[in-house]
């Protein structure tokens, strides 16, 4: 099965994602107690950092793989969501740039935008470690000004561990897998 993300990443995606995951479990047949894995596949600008990171887990708890079509795109907070997947096949352009908050925008104290800059960086080293990608990432997006983005290669999406199968996802394959 396939579902699409398309589109800004907004508020209350997580939770469509999750009632939509709930349709799917009950029209598809089930393998071993679980629903079979899907994909979900990916054409965004980016949108709200947090809940990429929200769809993210939500994609990674239900072991679906995630996809960027030849067609379209995956940018900014999209890639953070991307990165839930267990498989990870971008097949269309990954682009980044560094961490940047519509909040942010306009405000008059430097000392809290600053605080709750260091902060969002802080949970996105969190979320990186749950999806077993490399903390340098988040160097790579930092050196990125905000106002412009960068198309990673594919060199870059291996050495930054964005495609892919997860190590943790394909140990537990094998361990399923019966003895030849």
């Amino acid at each position: 099965w396939t579902l699409s993300v398309i589109g800004e990443i907004q508020k209350g995606d997580t939770r469509q994602l999750l009632g939509a995951l709930e349709v799917v479990g009950r029209q598809r047949p089930k393998r071993g107690g679980r629903s079979r894995t899907g994909t979900i596949k990916f054409d965004s600008p980016g949108g709200d950092l947090t809940e990429a990171m929200m769809l993210g887990r939500a994609i990674r708890k239900h072991l679906i793989q995630t996809s960027v079509s030849g067609a379209s795109s995956c940018a900014d907070a999209c890639v953070i969501a991307f990165l839930g997947g267990v498989g990870r096949w971008p097949l269309g352009p990954v682009m980044m740039h560094s961490l940047y908050s519509r909040e942010f925008t306009g405000m008059e104290n430097i000392d809290k935008a600053s605080a709750e800059g260091k902060q969002m960086s802080v949970e996105l080293q969190q979320y990186l470690k749950e999806m077993n990608v490399t903390a340098s990432l988040l160097d790579e997006m930092e050196n990125i000004p905000h106002d412009s983005a960068r198309t990673l290669s594919v060199p870059e999406l291996n050495r930054l561990e964005i495609m892919g199968t997860d190590p943790g996802w394909a140990d537990m394959m094998k361990e399923k897998r019966p003895p030849k």
